[in-house]
């Protein structure tokens, strides 16, 4: 059974209040979907006055904001830390493949902040509850993330533009996400453990191979 926020602790010890708001409505997303969502749900699972959410955040929407937020920096965060490892890999397919599972890997792999579930599955629950302007914001840093994964892209594969590049990754980290849903839902490539701890090997291997392909289409082939 999935601790509640109130039960959860640091190393520390107890978390803060503000981080026991934003932990309940993490596991509400991940539990239960936007709908949950609301300031009595957040307060029932923090075990917290509901007036605490006014009172830190401001409000439910800006509760939310800053919970994805959080989830949208770890996923940079991984995806940064990925790139600078993949740059120090020698030969350009090795290299190339190094950079490909550093752009996609992060969006499957990184883990919410406070539970067992994807983090990605936080942003994409919660964005479209967002405010345009925070909404923005939030983009704009994913955005950032993203380019600076094309840059040695763009250098392995010259016969794209920078603007083709963007539309490819954009589709393959769509299609690798459908892909893996429908593997797991027909049996195919069984979950050896949970959605993020990178016991999937065989169709982690199969998705990067196929996002390899379809960026490197129309172009001649990478030297090793």
């Amino acid at each position: 059974m999935t601790a509640t926020a109130s039960q959860q602790r640091t190393s520390d010890g107890p978390i803060s209040a503000p981080d026991r708001l934003l932990a309940a409505a993490e596991d509400i997303v991940l539990r239960e979907g936007a709908p949950a969502i609301t300031i009595r749900a957040i307060a029932r699972v923090s075990g917290l006055n509901s007036a605490l959410i006014s009172y830190h955040f401001g409000g439910l929407e800006a509760l939310l904001a800053q919970l994805v937020k959080l989830n949208v920096d770890t996923v940079c965060d991984a995806r940064e830390s990925r790139v600078k490892e993949a740059l120090k890999v020698r030969g350009k397919a090795a290299r190339l493949e190094a950079l490909v599972a550093a752009y996609l890997e992060p969006l499957w792999r990184t883990q919410a902040i406070w539970h067992a579930g994807p983090a990605r599955t936080v942003i994409r629950t919660l964005m479209p509850q967002l405010d345009p302007g925070l909404r923005q914001h939030v983009v704009a840093r994913i955005n950032r993330s993203v380019e600076e994964s094309q840059e040695p892209l763009l250098a392995l594969l010259p016969h794209l533009s920078r603007d083709a590049l963007q539309l490819r990754l954009q589709l393959l980290a769509g299609a690798a996400d459908e892909l893996r849903l429908r593997a797991h839902a027909m049996g195919l490539f069984p979950l050896r453990g949970n959605e993020v701890d990178g016991r999937d090997e065989p169709l982690r291997d199969e998705l990067i191979s196929l996002a390899i392909a379809g960026l490197r289409a129309g172009s001649k082939p990478v030297s090793p």
